[in-house]
Parts: C-alpha cells; sequence; structure tokens
C-alpha cells in the first residue's frame, strides 16, 4: 500500500531538539501545517487508487476527477504552509535582532581599552575572547560597544565584529539561541515538505495530461 512520503510526517516536528520546550512560540503551527498536509495526501493517494480500482470509469474521466482534487486541496494545504513560515519567519527575525544587538560601553570602558591596546593584536583578541567566555560584561562592553571599533584596537571587520557579538549573546541567552534554532529547523522541514508536494503534485499533473491526450 503507497503511503505518504516521511517528508510529510508532523513527526518531522515534533522531534526536533527543543520542541517540547519552545513549542508556543509559533512552531506549533508548523505541526499543525504538517498535519494538514499529511492528510491531504493520504486523502490524494487514496482517491487516486479507487479511481485505478474502478475498471467502469474511462481514464480520461479518472485523470480529470483526480486533477479536479488536485486543483481543489492544493491551495489550501500550501496556503497553510505558507502561512506557518511566514509566522514562524517573523518570530526568526526577532530572535536573530536578540542574538545580533549591539552591547553598551560602560564607565569602565576607556580605562579597559587604554590597558588592551598595550598587547599584541593577538592578545586584545584573546582578552576579548576570554572575557565572552567567562560572561564578563564590563570587558566585552568596553571592547565591543566602544563608539568606533578603532578605540579597542582588535582590527576587527564587521564580519568578525558580528560573530564576537553573536558568541556573546548566545552564551548569555542560551533560551533565545534554542528557540532560534528550533524555527529555523521548522522552517526547513515545512519549506522541504511543501516542495515536495507541489513536485509531487506537477507530476501526477503531468501523469494526468498523457492520459487525457
Amino acid at each position: 500500500m503507497v503511503t505518504p512520503s516521511m517528508a510529510f510526517d508532523p513527526a518531522q516536528i515534533t522531534s526536533l531538539e527543543h520542541y517540547e520546550e519552545w513549542q508556543g512560540y509559533g512552531v506549533s503551527l508548523a505541526e499543525g501545517a504538517l498535519k494538514d498536509l499529511h492528510s491531504t495526501v493520504a486523502r490524494l493517494i487514496e482517491a487516486r487508487q479507487t479511481l485505478r480500482a474502478n475498471e467502469v470509469a474511462h481514464p480520461s474521466a479518472q485523470a480529470l476527477e483526480l486533477d479536479d482534487l488536485h486543483t481543489k486541496l492544493m491551495p489550501v494545504v500550501t496556503g497553510k504552509i505558507d502561512a506557518a513560515v511566514a509566522t514562524i519567519s517573523k518570530a526568526i527575525a526577532a530572535h536573530e535582532a536578540t542574538l545580533s544587538a549591539q552591547v553598551k560601553d560602560n564607565a569602565s570602558g576607556a580605562e579597559i581599552r587604554g590597558c588592551v591596546r598595550s598587547l599584541s593584536l593577538g592578545e586584545r583578541r584573546k582578552v576579548l575572547q576570554e572575557a565572552i567566555n567567562s560572561g564578563d560584561a564590563v570587558v566585552v562592553g568596553a571592547l565591543l560597544g566602544a563608539s568606533t571599533r578603532v578605540l579597542a584596537g582588535l582590527q576587527l571587520t564587521d564580519e568578525m565584529h558580528t560573530a564576537y557579538l553573536r558568541q556573546w549573546h548566545e552564551r548569555r541567552d542560551a533560551e533565545t539561541a534554542k528557540k532560534l534554532a528550533l524555527a529555523r529547523a521548522a522552517v526547513q522541514k515545512l519549506e522541504a515538505a511543501g516542495s515536495l508536494f507541489v513536485a509531487s503534485t506537477e507530476a501526477v499533473r503531468r501523469e494526468i495530461g498523457a492520459r487525457c491526450n
């Protein structure tokens, strides 16, 4: 018996790491969308098998009936997937903003930067990394939150500065980092399932077209 692909199984979402903890942050929509997709695919498979078993109906009539069903169900399912992706994507953007936020300089900033500038470049960056690892907000603020990067003397590119900020925030806010990872994984699963559904539907329609010609 033909069954829906595992890509359509809601377990693709519920089995994701941290789902039970953070499903309330829009990710449960992904589970709902896959449930609908799974049941729709099962319904289409059943309809296809039933029509093929009908020895009375003409093949072209069977093909048209199946095409009508695809036409009716496809926009409903893809619409739910698109809506879930859009909602979860907003959560992703919010998490990204939180984990990429600039840090603030502090009253000790100038003194800390003065001390750090007396070191070699490699040692300066080592001080920053150790501050990130140990959760030292004062040093991190002084080195990453200076009004201009030249003051810290770390010679960081935009990409490097962003990477250090990301390390800092992910260590300080592990919950948001987990929510982001979960949301991204959910969107990836949804988009993969949606693409497979559309591709398989187009394949069936090509088959239908060949039968009707």
